[in-house]
Order: C-alpha cells, then structure tokens, then sequence
C-alpha cells in the first residue's frame, strides 16, 4: 500500500487529538448544557416562581383574615347590632366599612348581619370612591342570608371561608363560568359578640374580597418572567386551581374560568392525577401538541388560615430551550468555522513543510537515475533547510566520489586491457621471435636449408602476424563506439552472405550451414551486425561435429526479431553458462576470449539482446535479438544522409 502523504497524516493527525475531542465537547455542551442545565434551570426557576406566588397569595390571605379578626371587635359594629334601631349607629358603622374599602383597595363588599340574617350596614362605596349602584343597594337592603352555609357557621362561633364563587349579594346572574375577574370573590365570615356576654353572638361580619386581587399576582408572575428573560420564559404564565386540583379558578385564559383539569377543553386528566399525588412537584406534559413543564405549590388549607390551593407555573419547552438551541447552533457553526480554519491552517503549514520535501524526494529520484548534479534549493522550516543543505552535501560528495569511482573503473579497465593485450600480443611474438634467431643462425652458418627455413620462417611470421591483426580487430570491436551509421538491412541477405564467408570452412569440417529466414529489416550498421553474426557462426562450426549441421535462423514476434545459430555440439556445461559472455571467458584454448562480450556489445547498442537459450536439448544455441524497423525509424534517404554528413563536417570546422 502506497504511504499516505504528509497532509493527509496531519490531517489525520489533527482530527484523532483535536477534532475528535472538539466533537465530544460541542456535543456535551449542545446535548448536556444545552439540554440538561437548561431543564434543571428552568426546573429551578419554576419552583421558585410558583413557590413565591404561593407564598404572595397566602400572605395576602392572612392580611384579610387578620383584617377579619380585628374588625369584628370594632365597637361601631357591635353598638349597631345592639342598638339597631339607632340610626345613626347604623350610620357611623356604614362610614367606617366605606373607609376600610377605600384603605384597603381589595375589598368588593363589607357588610354586617345581625343574628337574623338582615343586614345591618355594608358599604355603599367602592375602593375607587365609587358608590355601588341602586341595583346592589336594594338587593342588598332585601337580603336575607339566614339559610347560607358560611352565616349558619359564623353564627355559631366560628370564622369560616368562603372559597372561590359568584356571590349573589352582588350579581343577579350566578351562572358559570365568566371571564371577568371583577365577577368572583373569596370571601370570610366571622362572628360579632358582645362585649358583655363573649359566649353571645350578636351578628356576623361578611367580607368580599375581589378576585381581582388574586388574578393581578398571576399576571405579575407572568411580568416577572419576562423581565428576567424575555427569551427563554417569555411564554412562561401562572394559574389556579381548587383544592381538588380540578377546577381552574385562576388563569391568563379568562375563558378556562370554572373548567376542569381533567375534563374539555383542558383534557389533562393525568396532569391532575399526578398533581393530586404530588402537588408540590414539577411536571412535564403536553397540551394541544405542545410540550410544557410545569412547577405547582399548594397554599395554606382551610385549617390554616387558607383554602388548600394550587399554584401552578409553566413555561412552553420551545421557548425554554431556544436559547440553548440558538447556542448550539451558534456553537456548531462557529465549531465548522474553526475547523475550516484549522483546515486552511494545516493545508498552510503542511504544504510549507511538504514543498521542500517533495522537492527533496524529485531530487532524490534524480540522483538515484545518476544525475548527481542534482541540487534542492533550502527553503520552509529551519528543519527542511538543514534536510536540503545535508542532501546538497551528500549529492556533492556522492558525485565526487562518482568521480574517483569513474576514474579508478577506468584505469582499472585500461590496467585490465593492458596485461591481456601484452598476453595475447606475446603469444604470436615469440615464435616469430624464434623463426627470426633461427633464420639469422642460418644465414650465418650459411646452411644448406637456409632456403628452406627462410620458407618457413616467412610463413610462421605471416601466420603470426594475421594473427595479432585478428588480435587488433578483437580488441577493437570489443572496445567499440556507438553505431557509426545506421540503414536498413534486409536480415535474410545478411544471414544468407555471413553463411557463404564460412562455405569453405564449413565444407573442410564437414559441416552444412542451413540458413532459414523470414523477410524482416532491421535498422542498424550493417557491419556491426555481420561482425556479430560472424562471430556466432564461427562458434558454432568451431563446436559442430563433423557430418552435422549447423542451423541459422530469424523468426520475427512482436516487434522484435530473433536470429538463432544452433550448433549440435556438446553444448555448454551448467556452471560455465553464466560466464560466456563475460570478457576474456573462453572454452577454447586459442583466441582472445572476447566474441561473445562483442555480440552482447554490438545487440545492446542496436536496442537487442544476446542471450544463450537455456532451452535448447541438443548442442548449444545463441540467440542475437533486436527490434524490427518501424516507418518512424526508418533509415533517411540518400540525400538526407549528405545533407546531415554536410551539417557534421560545418560543425567540425567551427571553434570549440
């Protein structure tokens, strides 16, 4: 698998110990504060609320009950019950219920029965100073509460609440529900004794307070949770329910006035159930398709000075969570920004670092193909700077050693070349060498065989002499240079003329030459090419039998031709193979050792190859193969090659 690049593994990098850890934490901070601080907030916020608003209504409440208490041992009440017929009594007792109206602002009616039932003064104004109308003068003047629950209690001594009700002492129509607030009132009944006989009760003090007062604390609770957050308790509103924890006596919804929790429209019977199990909770639940929350209390009970209550507060979900979703939102999207920019700053910093690097990876290809020449600019981080200057230094020194490596190759080569060319240069030298002395030994002598040994001694200096100029010829084309000139040749007329030069030689063995070939061109020089077959040719009669054949071959398969000479000699032995076309390597006891090295030179400057096939059985057969000609390589015309011999010799002539 091919290495990840650097950005990627920053990339990667940077995601495993930032991204990932960033993820968890916007995640806790959406899900955990955003979802779990926020309901336990406005869980604690909500109990707080209906906690103060419970607490507001029973204080206010226990103001009227002490009010009560107080005014029923005022002595214009009791000297009007004693003295009924008085009529200014009556008259200063009116006075001071118009006065507690007008200073306590709450009340709709105080009024005083006497122990019958008729009502002996009430006040005939409102907190407002407004004086009640002729309507409630003459029902009140007619009155006659003998037969009501609360004045039969009172009567007998004992203070009695009147819970949330339409009383009829002020309204003709008692008929549910209303949305008025001004149409209902709680009301407190006391006893009225004399002075002088305390176990006597002499009359019944009567107050109305109006719901107004108790409705205005609800609203208010709704005031105060927008001023504290407009966004997330905006919705936020109390209401009232009886002590059944099923009629609703108090909301923002005048019309659920006198409806039922657990009945319509309100259709929550679970809510109440729970409530009733729990009334100082807090609930979650879902009314018309919404989800709220809600905390209720319970007020005082009857026994305590109150009447028993609920005090509910609650907020829509929706609105409780907007803020945290708005956050999160905020949060994610600013999270996304920053990992943009992360992004942005890592593909910076990485393409800072992997510019020189790549750079210094293009330069070490280079040095690796040869070209120690090859250099890196220093740039980016201190790091990569002193990479590229420590890179520069080991291309300098690797290409000063090339150097030294090149020059000591050579002269190892020349070395080489020198003592094999003395060998072999020696060989043919000595008996020239010896026919020379014997021949100039004879002059001397004047022997009878001087013409004789002059004979032979011509000859063997000739024979030696053909042989150093094969010697020079070896050596020459072993050394070689690159092809001197290139042309088409027909590969079956070269075959076909190699296999004549060696017609004669062949017939003294006793060996046939079978030339089979198909019509192929190669581009090349041709003399470069007949050398090579030459020297195949000459290895194969050399190691054919006699009475055998030695067969010479070209079969073409893509692209690419193979000349084949095949010899049925003994062929070559396992462990000599891998040396015959190493230089000076020869199986023969004559020659220079370099035929096959030559052949390996000439097909690999013509793009082919030389190659011993292993396949073979019988014998030994070497293989010369090169690339067929294409149209693209085509040899240039005759006119092309003098115009480009002319371009040669004009550049010659100029100063170098």
């Amino acid at each position: 698998m091919a290495p990840r690049p650097l950005t990627i593994r920053l990339l990667f990098a940077t995601l495993l110990s930032v991204g990932v850890p960033f993820a968890v934490f916007v995640y806790f901070v959406i899900d955990f504060v955003g979802r779990t601080v926020t309901a336990d907030a406005a869980e604690f916020y909500l109990r707080n609320k209906a906690g103060d608003v419970a607490d507001k209504i029973d204080l206010s409440l226990r103001e009227r009950r002490l009010d009560l208490l107080l005014w029923v041992r005022e002595p214009t009440a009791v000297d009007a019950l004693l003295e009924r017929e008085d009529a200014a009594a009556r008259e200063r007792l009116t006075e001071a219920l118009n006065t507690l109206c007008r200073v306590k602002e709450v009340y709709d009616l105080l009024a005083v029965f006497d122990a019958s039932g008729r009502p002996v003064a009430w006040n005939t104004q409102r907190a407002s100073g407004e004086t009640i109308s002729e309507e409630n003068r003459l029902r009140l003047e007619g009155a006659d509460v003998y037969n009501a629950r609360w004045f039969t209690e009172a009567l007998g001594g004992r203070e009695v609440p009147v819970d949330w009700h339409r009383d009829s002492l002020l309204l003709k129509d008692v008929t549910f529900p209303s949305k008025e607030p001004s149409d209902y009132s709680v009301g407190y009944a006391a006893p009225i004794r004399d002075p002088a006989r305390p176990d006597t009760v002499v009359g019944v003090w009567y107050s109305l307070l109006g719901w107004r007062a108790v409705q205005e604390l609800l609203d208010r609770a709704q005031i105060d949770a927008r001023a504290v957050d407009t966004e997330r308790y905006r919705s936020a509103y109390a209401f009232l329910w009886k002590e059944d924890a099923n009629t609703i006596i108090g909301h923002p919804d005048r019309s659920l006035y006198g409806t039922y929790v657990a009945g319509p429209p309100v259709n929550l019977p679970e809510l109440r159930e729970a409530v009733l199990k729990n009334p100082d909770g807090f609930h979650i639940y879902d009314y018309q398709g919404k989800s709220k929350r809600a905390a209720f209390r319970r007020t005082l009970g009857v026994g305590e000075g109150g009447f028993g209550w609920i005090v509910g507060v609650g907020v829509k979900d929706e609105q409780v969570f907007e803020p945290a979703r708005v956050a999160g939102t905020i949060l994610l999207v600013g999270s996304l920004a920053a990992a943009l920019g992360l992004l942005v700053t890592i593909l910076v910093v990485s393409s800072t670092v992997t510019r020189p690097l790549v750079a210094l990876s293009q330069e070490a290809d280079r040095v690796a193909r040869g070209e120690l020449g090859a250099r890196v600019v220093p740039s980016g981080p201190a790091e990569t700077t002193a990479l590229a200057q420590s890179f520069n230094r080991m291309a300098e020194e690797l290409e000063a050693s090339r150097e030294k490596l090149v020059r000591a190759e050579k002269e190892l080569a020349w070395r080489e070349m020198a003592r094999q060319v003395s060998h072999e240069i020696k060989n043919p030298l000595t008996p020239m060498k010896l026919s020379i002395q014997l021949l100039e030994r004879a002059w001397r002598d004047r022997s009878p065989e001087f013409e004789n040994i002059l004979q032979r001694a011509i000859a063997t200096i000739d024979r030696q002499i053909e042989s150093l100029r094969r010697i020079a010829t070896d050596f020459k084309a072993f050394a070689g240079s690159a092809v001197h000139k290139r042309e088409n040749i027909q590969i079956t007329k070269l075959l076909e003329e190699t296999a004549a030069l060696f017609a004669a030689s062949a017939q003294s063995k006793r060996v046939r030459i079978v030339v089979s070939s198909e019509q192929a061109v190669v581009l090349g020089d041709p003399e470069e090419l007949q050398r090579a077959v030459v020297n195949l040719l000459d290895n194969a009669l050399q190691a054919a039998p006699p009475d055998t054949a030695v067969d010479l071959t070209a079969r073409s398969a893509q692209g690419r031709i193979r000349i084949c000479v095949l010899d049925r000699g003994a062929g070559v032995p396992a462990d000599l193979r891998p040396k015959l076309f190493t230089p000076y390597f020869s199986t023969r006891t004559h020659g220079t050792g370099l035929g096959l090295s030559i052949v390996r030179r000439i097909a690999e400057d013509h793009g082919g190859a030389a190659m011993l096939d292993e396949g073979t059985v019988e014998g030994t057969a070497m293989v010369l193969e090169l690339p067929l000609a294409t149209p693209s390589s085509a040899a240039p015309t005759e006119g092309a090659q003098a115009a480009a011999a002319e371009k040669g010799a004009a550049a010659q002539r100029l100063p170098s």
